[in-house]
Protein backbone atom coordinates (compact mmCIF):
# COMPACT_ATOMS: atom_id res chain seq x y z
CA UNK A 1 0.00 0.00 0.00
CA UNK A 2 1.22 3.52 -0.81
CA UNK A 3 0.92 6.61 1.31
CA UNK A 4 1.45 10.26 0.46
CA UNK A 5 3.20 12.64 2.82
CA UNK A 6 0.91 15.60 3.62
CA UNK A 7 3.94 17.84 4.13
CA UNK A 8 6.07 17.27 1.02
CA UNK A 9 3.78 15.18 -1.19
CA UNK A 10 6.23 12.30 -1.58
CA UNK A 11 4.71 8.86 -2.06
CA UNK A 12 6.06 6.07 0.12
CA UNK A 13 5.35 2.44 0.90
CA UNK A 14 3.29 1.94 4.04
CA UNK A 15 4.88 -0.85 6.04
CA UNK A 16 2.52 -0.51 9.00
CA UNK A 17 -0.70 1.47 8.95
CA UNK A 18 -0.56 1.95 12.73
CA UNK A 19 3.00 3.29 12.56
CA UNK A 20 2.16 5.60 9.67
CA UNK A 21 -0.87 6.92 11.53
CA UNK A 22 1.24 7.49 14.66
CA UNK A 23 3.74 9.45 12.55
CA UNK A 24 0.93 11.62 11.19
CA UNK A 25 1.33 9.99 7.75
CA UNK A 26 4.61 11.89 7.22
CA UNK A 27 7.41 10.36 5.16
CA UNK A 28 10.60 9.42 7.03
CA UNK A 29 12.46 12.59 5.97
CA UNK A 30 9.68 14.92 7.15
CA UNK A 31 9.25 12.91 10.38
CA UNK A 32 12.98 13.21 11.11
CA UNK A 33 12.93 16.95 10.34
CA UNK A 34 9.89 17.42 12.60
CA UNK A 35 11.56 15.57 15.46
CA UNK A 36 14.75 17.62 15.07
CA UNK A 37 12.79 20.88 15.22
CA UNK A 38 10.83 19.66 18.25
CA UNK A 39 14.08 18.70 19.98
CA UNK A 40 15.55 22.16 19.36
CA UNK A 41 12.37 23.81 20.67
CA UNK A 42 12.47 21.59 23.78
CA UNK A 43 16.09 22.59 24.44
CA UNK A 44 15.24 26.27 23.98
CA UNK A 45 12.32 26.01 26.45
CA UNK A 46 14.57 24.22 28.96
CA UNK A 47 17.19 27.01 28.76
CA UNK A 48 14.47 29.65 29.18
CA UNK A 49 13.04 27.78 32.17
CA UNK A 50 16.47 27.57 33.81
CA UNK A 51 17.08 31.28 33.20
CA UNK A 52 13.73 32.19 34.79
CA UNK A 53 14.41 29.83 37.67
CA UNK A 54 17.83 31.33 38.38
CA UNK A 55 16.36 34.86 38.38
CA UNK A 56 13.43 33.84 40.59
CA UNK A 57 15.73 32.22 43.15
CA UNK A 58 17.92 35.29 43.69
CA UNK A 59 17.12 37.20 46.85
CA UNK A 60 18.22 40.79 47.17
CA UNK A 61 18.72 42.11 50.69
CA UNK A 62 18.49 45.85 51.20
CA UNK A 63 18.92 47.98 54.29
Amino acid sequence: MKGKCPRCGMEYDILSEAASEAMGWLCAACWSDRNEKNSLEDKKREVERKERSSVDNKVIFTD
